[in-house]
C-alpha cells in the first residue's frame, strides 16, 4: 500500500513541524515569548551570517513578528535560561535541555582525552585546539578542573580565559577549551 501526498498538503505538515502556522502574540513581545519559541524549535541556530542581523534573530522574527533581539541576549547571558551548544553547528538550547547534550560534552576519561588530544596535533596541527595546546600546555586540564571544581560556567567565568581576538569569531582561549 502507497501513500500519496498533495504538494499542498506537504508544504502545510512542513509549516507546521516548524511551528509557523500559530498566531504571533498579538501584546508587545516579552523574554517568555522568546524563551517558548527556542523551546518549541528544540534549538536555535548561532550563525555569524550578517546581511540584515546576525541570522540566529531571524527565525524569532518569523515566529513572533518584530521584537526587541536584547530579549535573546538577556536569556543566554543574564537570566542564562538558554545556553551554548555544539548539536548540529553552535546552538541555543533551553537549559532545561541541558542533561540531553551531556554526552556529547563529555570527553571520556583522562587516558582518552589525553589521546584524541595528542592525535588531534599529530593530525591537524593549524588546529585552534592543537595551537591551544601547544602553546598553553596544561590549560585544557585547568579548564576541566576549573569545570569540576566550580560547576556549569561559561567561557568568561573561567580563570585564565584569556582575551578576545575579534569581534565575533575572535574566541579566547576559554571559549576553545569550553568548547
Amino acid at each position: 500500500m502507497s501513500l500519496s501526498l498533495s504538494q499542498q498538503d506537504a508544504r502545510r505538515i512542513a509549516i507546521r513541524a516548524q511551528r509557523l502556522d500559530g498566531a504571533r502574540p498579538s501584546g508587545p513581545i516579552t523574554i517568555k515569548d522568546v524563551q517558548q519559541s527556542i523551546r518549541s524549535m528544540g534549538l536555535l541556530q548561532i550563525d555569524s551570517v550578517n546581511v540584515c542581523v546576525r541570522s540566529h534573530y531571524m527565525p524569532l522574527f518569523s515566529r513572533l513578528g518584530n521584537y526587541d533581539q536584547n530579549l535573546l541576549d538577556e536569556l543566554a547571558y543574564k537570566q542564562k535560561s538558554v545556553f551554548e551548544t555544539w548539536a548540529h553547528a553552535a546552538c541555543f538550547a533551553p537549559v532545561e535541555d541541558h542533561r540531553l547534550f551531556r554526552q556529547r560534552m563529555r570527553y571520556g576519561e583522562t587516558d582518552e582525552r589525553l589521546e584524541l588530544l595528542e592525535r588531534l596535533i599529530e593530525e591537524k596541527p593549524n588546529h585552534r585546539v592543537s595551537k591551544l595546546a601547544v602553546e598553553r600546555p596544561g590549560f585544557l586540564e585547568d579548564v576541566i578542573e576549573q569545570v569540576r571544581t566550580k560547576g556549569e560556567m561559561t567561557a568568561s567565568d573561567l580563570d585564565g580565559a584569556g582575551e578576545r581576538t575579534g569581534p565575533w569569531w575572535g574566541y579566547t582561549s576559554g571559549k576553545i577549551a569550553m568548547e
